[in-house]
């Protein structure tokens, strides 16, 4: 028996926004310690949104916060589809204008190509191939109705050469989606087989 998605506050129906919590920080601090103000900044939006789930579940914080605790909320968020976690660069246009090639999604289908491109395929090859068989990946990669394998290719292979260039030179966003784990920052790596590594095992499917 499936058991019916609760409905859930509408403060957890938003994803969080870098943008807007880069504006927050003063200009001053924005300059010199970037990376410090927006983890902590982010963290805090974090830790407002486990205190409205608490209050909705009538389930006491842990004091002070257990990590595994906290991981198994975001988990349990992303299996009810809950984007309360979810960060994203920039906020959504508006109703009817959904995003699919969201920040995550780019994130996904790097490490995915980037999988496959370890053995023999090139990364070409690793979209051609992900193209072919949407359905070793779940739902990442389902065609549209209509579309062909060989021109689902060729979108999957822009979107990742967009997702491989934001990552090696966006440096907000390779800090955002692959250093920061909830109350916790690990060092940024540079962009090399160490990082694309990190990325695999951290968004790769499973």
């Amino acid at each position: 028996m499936k058991t019916k998605n609760p409905r859930w506050p509408s403060e957890l129906k938003r994803p969080i926004i870098v943008d807007e919590i880069l504006k927050s920080i003063p200009p001053q601090q924005r300059f010199k310690h970037l990376d410090t103000e927006l983890t902590i900044a982010i963290v805090a939006e974090q830790s407002r949104q486990v205190e409205i789930i608490s209050e909705f579940l009538r389930t006491p914080l842990p004091n002070p916060f257990d990590y595994d605790w906290l991981e198994l909320i975001v988990a349990l968020c992303r299996h009810w589809n809950i984007p309360a976690f979810r960060l994203e660069q920039i906020r959504p246009r508006g109703p009817g204008a959904t995003k699919i090639w969201t920040d995550r999604k780019l994130c996904e289908l790097f490490a995915d190509v980037q999988r496959l491109a370890q053995g023999a395929r090139s990364e070409l090859g690793a979209c051609k191939f992900i193209a072919q068989n949407p359905q070793k990946f779940g739902q990442r990669y389902l065609r549209r109705e209509g579309a062909t394998p060989e021109a689902w290719a060729k979108t999957l292979h822009r979107q990742f050469i967009a997702a491989k260039s934001k990552i090696k030179r966006d440096h907000i966003f390779r800090n955002v989606n692959f250093s920061l784990v909830f109350g916790r920052h690990r060092p940024a790596l540079k962009y090399g087989p160490k990082f694309v590594n990190q990325a695999i095992r951290q968004y790769g499917y499973t």
